[in-house]
């Protein structure tokens, strides 16, 4: 979803390209930073490198978003 809210992907329900939504995508992404905390100690190492691994693409394509859209 948060590929979406970047405008990376389409819609999953309409299948159209939508504007990308950087605050979502950002709310997104503390969701399942909120999710990875509650689940700590919880996962296999497999699904807690997965996890790690997703937050840290989405934080940095976060930042290059936010980079790219800021004015100069």
């Amino acid at each position: 979803m948060a590929a979406v809210q970047f405008g990376d992907i389409p819609d999953p329900a309409t299948g159209r390209p939508i504007e990308p939504n950087v605050v979502g995508a950002g709310h997104l992404i503390e969701v399942i930073a909120m999710l990875q905390e509650k689940t700590k100690g919880n996962l296999t190492l497999e699904e807690q490198r997965a996890l790690d691994n997703s937050i840290t693409e989405l934080r940095f394509r976060f930042a290059q978003t936010v980079e790219k859209e800021t004015p100069a």
